[in-house]
């Protein structure tokens, strides 16, 4: 059985809010275990800038393909960025480091959205991460990183994949809302459900990492308003509102796929019951309408309990 790390520590979600920074402290100077701990980053930011600064964005685009919100960002940030200190060392401010790692971060975030053949995919995940572990640790020093710690309580979806049950009622990650909603959709709904994978249809689907995970973790990352959708805090630590910070994409991939494992009972309703809707009622009678009796008899999800090691 595959062991999950997550669920023997405290674990939080690292959430940005810059209201809190102490700028007594912008002058001051990082300690030098932050530049032991980056030195692979402090290297790479140069060659960021030498490779931005010969990068040519008409070389990518026609008058048929024309991206002109990536254009904008290149020559945005051409104008403001390559001016910026890349060369990070320990004479530099708080300040200014900060801004270094988050400016030289948008760049690469950009580079490689334009071109994925710059750079290996491994190495840029691998690196964008550094970015944000980074920020992360400079938000410890100066405040703006607050800790959303979540309770010792989880499920496993039905592929395996970790949900943390949110303590109150008021998170929208709190799966007891979203469980009501859909189950009064599916009573009083007038047509067969199809899954949406299974809908021929023209428009665009603005979220389609709701219903396909697989997009999410192809690319590394996920996008600010995805996490609008799933958690609703405050602000994340981000490059171009892409998030590649390792715990929130776990937490929303579990949120994603506690939705799926819902929606795929309610397929197997529609595919081998005479009557889907009384057979819910059933199950509603049956657990007393708890969704996490649902979830469990019904849906694949597996709870997890968790002991104190005792001696």
């Amino acid at each position: 059985m595959k062991f999950y790390s997550e669920i023997e520590s405290d674990f939080f979600l690292p959430i940005s809010n810059e209201r809190y920074i102490n700028h007594t402290l912008d002058k001051s100077k990082l300690p030098k275990w932050f530049y032991e701990k980056y030195q692979d980053l402090i290297m790479f930011i140069p060659k960021i800038k030498d490779l931005f600064a010969k990068f040519l964005i008409n070389e990518y685009y026609n008058d048929i393909y024309n991206k002109e919100y990536q254009k904008y960002l290149v020559e945005k940030y051409k104008t403001k960025y390559l001016s910026i200190n890349s060369n990070l060392n320990e004479e530099l401010t708080l300040l200014e480091i900060r801004n270094s790692i988050q400016y030289w971060g948008n760049v690469l975030e950009l580079l490689f959205m334009i071109d994925s053949t710059l750079f290996e995919k491994s190495n840029f995940i691998s690196m964008m991460q550094l970015y944000n572990s980074a920020l992360i640790d400079i938000g410890s020093i100066e405040g703006s990183l607050k800790t959303k710690y979540l309770p010792n309580s989880w499920l496993l979806t039905s592929r395996g994949y970790l949900y943390n049950m949110q303590a109150t009622a008021h998170e929208a990650g709190c799966y007891n809302d979203y469980y009501k909603e859909k189950m009064n959709w599916f009573l009083t709904k007038s047509e067969p459900y199809i899954p949406q994978n299974k809908i021929s249809t023209d428009k665009i689907n603005p979220y389609p990492e709701l219903s396909d995970i697989l997009i999410i973790l192809k690319s590394g990352y996920i996008k600010a308003d995805i996490l609008d959708v799933l958690l609703h805090y405050i602000n994340y630590y981000h490059f171009n509102y892409r998030i590649y910070d390792h715990k929130i994409i776990m937490i929303s991939l579990g949120m994603i796929e506690l939705r799926t494992d819902l929606f795929n009972f309610f397929e197997r309703l529609e595919l081998y019951t005479d009557s889907p809707k009384d057979s819910l009622r059933k199950v509603i009678e049956i657990t007393n309408n708890k969704y996490l009796d649902v979830l469990v008899r019904c849906c694949g999800v597996s709870k997890i309990a968790t002991f104190p090691y005792k001696q």
